[in-house]
This record gives structure tokens, C-alpha cells and sequence, in this order.
């Protein structure tokens, strides 16, 4: 029997939002402000070195879920820990990364290696003096194409570049639990795949990752499904199981599976080997 604890555990995560009200309305009720339960008891965990998507329609609870475990926002009530601490810990934070094109650190007016250098500053971890060098990140940075971005001001990288940057970003500190936040919605299709190659070496190193997206083709990809629908996890396992539950979240219930596009994909992803 293995004791190994899963690298992340949720348990009944409850989180509500007051809902902006107009002045006239706040003047007649000044106590009356209503609020919109967005996350309602939401429970799973990620065993060590596992890859899941987080699928499900907009307002389903995705974004606070992710805020939550990034300790971005503290929940009404439930728990989050990363190996058996909260998530709200500095302990945890510091080895949970996050993934997204829209990232802070991309400061429009420092260069890609000078924000690199500050991220590493702040988990404490001395930057490199030659940033095109990377040492054991060399192989990571070619796969993400980075050493091309060094030099530009994150002001002029495009979207898909800054979203290959926060994920080198991301990577580099090295964290227990990584979580992309709609990446691929901003990769061209093969990056979007070296992306995915990257993500399942890492994993296979020990990286638990939860893939946050809106492309049912790339969570069929992943060997774990979670399917969001009204703030709690609605149906959770490997796609063909989840397949019914996370079409019919979107309204696509007569659409054509998403498996059908596996071919086409995995001949892209076969050209990207001999490529790279």
C-alpha cells in the first residue's frame, strides 16, 4: 500500500462574492448587499506526478479555484494543501507555480531576462550572471524557444510568447505543483504541443500539474479530467468517462468528440519529434 500523501488535497472549498450593486440601490438597502456563491463544496486531490485538466464553462468556479490554490484568495470556507499545508501558508506558495499569458512579472518595461532575474529573486534563488547560458534549464529554454526573447522588452513580446515565458518562468523554481492557466488558448498548434511534451517530462520528474482550459482537445490529452459545473467538480476521471459530462457543461452535447482530432494531432506531434 503506498503512503505517499497526494501532492494536492481540496475539501469542500466554499468561496462567495458580493455582487456590485448600483448607488440607488445601495441608498434604499444599505444592508442589503446579495452575493453569488462561486465555488460550493469543491473537493479533489492530485496524486504526485499527475497531469489533470480543469474543464468547464465560464462561471463555473475555474479562475477562484486556481486564485485559491495560488493563495490569491482565501475561501469562505473548505481547505487547500499542498503536502499536508494550506495553501495560504508561505511555505506552500513558494512551491506552487503559476502559468498564464497574462502573467505580472512580464513588467512591460524590463526585458524577458531582467524579470526572469527578479522572479528567481523572489523564491531566493541567485539568477544566472549570462541568463543565454541557462545551465540546467538549456534544454527547457530551447523547447520553449526563450533564448530568442532575452533581449526584448516584455511590452513587445506577443501573447503566445509571454504565455512561453511565464511557463519557463514558472518552471525554473522548480515547484510540487504547477497550474497553467489557459495557455494554449494563445499557442499556435505546434508550440501548443511542445508545450504539452514539456509538461509530461516534468511531470514524469515528479511535477503534479492541473491544466486550467477551455480546449476540450487538449484535455483529452490529459490522463485525468475534472469537469467544473456550478462551482464543484461534476464529474472527475480519464476523458472517455468525463466525455458526456464535460460536453454537455458547455451545451455541445451533439458535437462531435473531441477524440476525433487525436490523429491529426498525433502526426503534428510526431513531425515536432523529428523536428526538435
Amino acid at each position: 500500500m503506498n503512503s505517499t500523501p497526494p501532492t494536492l488535497v481540496v475539501a469542500g472549498l466554499r468561496k462567495a462574492f458580493r455582487i456590485p450593486r448600483p448607488l440607488s440601490a445601495v441608498l434604499r438597502h444599505p444592508f442589503g448587499a446579495e452575493t453569488k456563491e462561486v465555488l460550493r463544496g469543491c473537493s479533489f486531490s492530485l496524486p504526485r506526478g499527475e497531469t489533470a485538466a480543469l474543464v468547464g464553462p465560464n462561471g463555473a468556479g475555474k479562475t477562484t479555484l486556481a486564485r485559491i490554490l495560488c493563495g490569491a484568495v482565501l475561501p469562505d470556507s473548505g481547505s487547500a494543501a499542498l503536502l499536508c499545508v494550506d495553501v495560504s501558508e508561505p511555505r506552500a506558495r513558494r512551491r506552487i507555480s503559476l502559468a498564464r499569458p497574462e502573467d505580472p512579472v512580464l513588467h512591460p518595461r524590463l526585458t524577458l531576462a531582467e524579470a526572469l532575474r527578479f522572479h528567481l529573486g523572489l523564491y531566493g534563488v541567485r539568477a544566472p550572471e549570462n541568463f543565454a547560458d541557462f545551465g540546467e534549464h538549456r534544454e527547457l529554454a530551447a523547447a520553449l524557444k526563450i533564448p530568442e526573447l532575452l533581449s526584448k522588452r516584455c511590452a513587445v513580446l506577443s501573447a503566445g510568447e509571454k504565455a512561453r515565458a511565464s511557463l519557463f518562468k514558472a518552471l525554473m523554481t522548480r515547484p510540487e505543483l504547477l497550474i497553467a492557466d489557459e495557455l494554449s488558448r494563445v499557442l499556435d498548434p505546434a508550440m501548443t504541443l511542445r508545450v504539452r511534451q514539456v509538461l509530461r517530462g516534468a511531470c514524469g520528474q515528479g511535477l503534479t500539474a492541473l491544466i486550467v482550459t477551455h480546449d476540450l482537445s487538449e484535455a483529452s490529452a490529459c490522463g485525468r479530467v475534472l469537469v467544473m459545473a456550478g462551482g464543484e467538480v461534476a464529474a472527475d476521471g480519464p476523458w472517455h468517462s468525463v466525455e458526456a459530462s464535460a460536453l454537455s457543461s458547455f451545451g455541445l452535447e451533439n458535437a462531435p468528440s473531441a477524440a476525433a482530432e487525436a490523429p491529426a494531432c498525433g502526426k503534428l506531434s510526431a513531425e515536432i519529434g523529428e523536428a526538435g
